[in-house]
C-alpha cells in the first residue's frame, strides 16, 4: 500500500484504496459513505479486514439519516492518514469492534461524534402548559370586556365573557389536547353547548337594551374612587376563574383512554337534564316577567314552585357530568373543582344571597312569604304558605 501513489485531488487513503478495488472488480458493490451506515452483509466482506475497517462504518440503532453524503477526510500522508483513520475509530466508537473482529455480533450503540444527524422533538404541551395558557387567553378576552364596560358603563358584559369564554377554552382544549378523540368530542359538545347557550340567554336578556345589573350598580357606587382600576381587577380576577373552572374540561381532553360506555352515557344524561333543566327554568322566567300584570310579584309557576333558584341548581347540576367524562383519569380529583367551586359561587359569594338582596328590595313581603315555603337551591316541594301569599298568586 505504500506504493501507491495518491491522486491529485485530497482524498484519504481508504477512498483510494476503495477505487482501486472498483477497478480491478467491477462487479464488487461501492462502499456506503453515509451519517449512519449498517454493518456490511456478509457477500460484501472483503477479506483484508482493515480494508473493510476503513471502508465501512457500522449502523448505529434505527434512527438511519436520509442524507446520502460523500464524507471526504483531509489527506495526510499515507501511512499517517491510516493511523489517524485507525485511531479516529478508536476514539469515536469507543473500542467497539467491526467484523471481521472475534466479536462479529457487536453493534455500537453510539455514533461517531459530529456525524449524527437528529431532529429536535417535540414535546406535547402539558396540563400546567395548557392552564397557563387557558389563562392568558381569558385575561385577553376580560381586557377588552373591562373596555367595552369603560364605555359602555355596563359591567354585566363580564358576565358574557365569562361564559363564552369557557365555551372557547373548551373547544381550545378539545382540539389542541391529545386525549381520547371520543372524550374530546363529547367534551367539546357539551362544555361549548352549555357554554354559548349560556351566553346567548346573558346577551339577549340582560345586556341588549337592558339597565345595569343592580349588583354592579351597588359596586359602581360603592367604588366611588378608582372605579375603573377596580373593575380592571375585577374582570381579571373573573379572568382567573375562567381558567380554574376550565380545569375539569382540560382534565377530560388529556385523558388518553376511552371511557366505559355506561360511564359515558350517564355523563350525558346529566348533562342533558342539567342544561334541559336550566333552559325551562329560564324560560318560565322570563314568560312570567313578560305578563304586565306579574309586575312587583315573584314566580312560583313551573320550577320555580320547587325551587327558589332552580336554574342554579341546574347550572350545579350540569358541572357533574364532567367528572364522570373524566373517568378513570390519574387526575380525576380536578374535575371536583367544577361542582365545589359553582356551589360555593351559588350560595356564598355572587349567586343566591346578591339576587335575594335584590329580590327583597324590590318585592318585600311577598318575596320572605316565597322564602318561607320555598327550598332556596334544590327542588323539593313547598310548604303551605298563608292565605294572603295565596290570594295574592
Amino acid at each position: 500500500m505504500s506504493d501507491l501513489a495518491c491522486p491529485t485531488e485530497q482524498v484519504s487513503q481508504r477512498d483510494y484504496v476503495a477505487e482501486q478495488e472498483q477497478r480491478d472488480d467491477p462487479d464488487r458493490r461501492p462502499p456506503r459513505t453515509r451519517f449512519h451506515q449498517r454493518q456490511p452483509d456478509r457477500d460484501e466482506q472483503q477479506t483484508d479486514a482493515e480494508i473493510q475497517q476503513r471502508d465501512h462504518a457500522p449502523w448505529i440503532g434505527d434512527e438511519v439519516a436520509q442524507t446520502r453524503q460523500h464524507v471526504a477526510m483531509v489527506a495526510g500522508d499515507q501511512d499517517g492518514g491510516h493511523q489517524q483513520a485507525e485511531q479516529d475509530s478508536t476514539n469515536d466508537d469507543g473500542g467497539a469492534q467491526h467484523e471481521g473482529s472475534p466479536n462479529d455480533d457487536d453493534v455500537p450503540t453510539r455514533p461517531r461524534r459530529g456525524r449524527e444527524v437528529r431532529s429536535l422533538p417535540l414535546h406535547p404541551m402539558t396540563g400546567f402548559s395548557f392552564f397557563l395558557a387557558g389563562w392568558a387567553v381569558a385575561a385577553l378576552l376580560m381586557g377588552v370586556a373591562w373596555i367595552v364596560q369603560w364605555r359602555g358603563r355596563d359591567a354585566g358584559v363580564v358576565d358574557f365573557t365569562w361564559a363564552a369564554g369557557l365555551g372557547l377554552l373548551a373547544l381550545g382544549y378539545a382540539l389542541l389536547a391529545d386525549g381520547d378523540p371520543l372524550r374530546r368530542a363529547l367534551v367539546a359538545v357539551m362544555a361549548g353547548g352549555w357554554s354559548f347557550r349560556l351566553a346567548a340567554y346573558i346577551l339577549v336578556n340582560r345586556l341588549i337594551g337592558k339597565p345595569e345589573d343592580g349588583r354592579y350598580q351597588r359596586l359602581r357606587a360603592h367604588w366611588r374612587e378608582y372605579t375603573q382600576l377596580k373593575f380592571l381587577g375585577f374582570f381579571q380576577a373573573q379572568a382567573l376563574l375562567t381558567a380554574v373552572f376550565a380545569v375539569p374540561v382540560l382534565v377530560v381532553a388529556m385523558t388518553p383512554e376511552r371511557p366505559p360506555l355506561l360511564v359515558a352515557i350517564a355523563a350525558v344524561l346529566i348533562w342533558l337534564l342539567a342544561v334541559g333543566g336550566e333552559t325551562l327554568a329560564d324560560r318560565q322566567l322570563a314568560t312570567w316577567r313578560a305578563d304586565p300584570a306579574h309586575r312587583g310579584r315573584t314566580c312560583r309557576a313551573g320550577l320555580w314552585r320547587y325551587s327558589r333558584h332552580p336554574n342554579y341548581f341546574f347550572e350545579w347540576l350540569h358541572w357533574w357530568s364532567y367528572p364522570l367524562l373524566a373517568w378513570g383519569s390519574p387526575e380525576w380529583w380536578l374535575t371536583l373543582l367544577g361542582p365545589a367551586l359553582m356551589l360555593y359561587t351559588l350560595l356564598k359569594v355572587t349567586g343566591i344571597p346578591y339576587t335575594e338582596q335584590q329580590a327583597l328590595a324590590s318585592r318585600g313581603d311577598d318575596y320572605r312569604a316565597y322564602q318561607r315555603s320555598t327550598s332556596a337551591f334544590v327542588p323539593w316541594f313547598p310548604k303551605p304558605e298563608s292565605s294572603d301569599a295565596q290570594h295574592r298568586d
